[in-house]
């Protein structure tokens, strides 16, 4: 009688991990090691002759695209854009703290350069005072003249205004420039010492738009500011011949000829 050969079993142990494996698997599912299919019938276990340990079926499965590591890259970098996008956004906002200029203060603005020339031209000490409206009136006179010669103007970029804050010690110089006719403003913050030994701004910081600059980062954009300078000239020129300059809040006090 021939005889019958012992069934096949439903599922292969792993000798290593004990996971249940399909009969027809040469290697764990589940840890890679290869199976012992002595205990299987000669028929079901077919002898590769490969003893090599093969590298478990979770390690060859493609990596996640959202590892931690991957996840941790993407939002420094959406969290670098985002601080660009909002530094930008407060760059050309218009700043809430422009001091406002009527049309009456602009007519009676006084003009501060000639009254600074008669008196450094004075014999005797002379002391000049005038308030935040004044001195902004005068600026922007100073800007109206400025735009009346077109050769010293870009085609790009034009004068809008230029104004003053005066604080206790500190001047604020702002300027509204129009950059294809959008206006965009700057400030740098100045602490002035004005003696008859030493004569010299020291900058403390600024702002462009709504988003503020340290001084010390300020210090090297002072050429955004180069166009003023350049408007404002001939005020340097007579400021330098002024014994004192004091900064009090919304007044700024000129004295020429006067003791130390």
């Amino acid at each position: 009688m021939k005889s019958i050969p012992p069934p096949v079993p439903a599922t292969l142990a792993c000798q290593d991990c004990g996971h249940a494996n399909e009969v027809e698997r040469v290697y764990c599912h589940n840890c890679g090691v290869k199976l012992d299919r002595s205990s299987l019938p000669a028929a079901a276990a077919p002898d590769t002759g490969d003893t090599r340990r093969r590298p478990p079926v979770n390690k060859l499965a493609p990596k996640s695209p959202w590892h931690p590591t991957k996840l941790l890259s993407e939002a420094f970098k959406i969290l670098i854009y985002s601080c660009f996008a909002g530094a930008l956004v407060q760059a050309v906002r218009p700043p809430p703290d422009v001091p406002e200029l009527t049309e009456d203060a602009v007519l009676t603005a006084p003009m501060i350069v000639v009254d600074m020339q008669d008196a450094a031209a004075q014999p005797k000490p002379v002391r000049l005072v005038y308030t935040e409206s004044q001195v902004n009136g005068y600026l922007k006179n100073a800007i109206r003249a400025k735009k009346e010669n077109k050769s010293s103007l870009s085609s790009v970029t034009k004068f809008e205004r230029i104004y003053a804050r005066l604080n206790p010690g500190e001047v604020h110089m702002g300027v509204a420039q129009s950059v294809f006719g959008y206006a965009l403003h700057a400030g740098i913050d100045m602490e002035p010492t004005f003696t008859l030994l030493k004569k010299d701004v020291e900058v403390l910081g600024g702002n462009f738009g709504r988003l503020h600059v340290p001084g010390p980062v300020m210090k090297y954009l002072r050429i955004v500011f180069s166009r003023v300078w350049t408007a404002l000239e001939q005020d340097k020129k007579v400021l330098k011949e002024a014994s004192r300059l004091t900064v009090e809040k919304g007044a700024v006090s000129v004295e020429f000829h006067t003791a130390r």
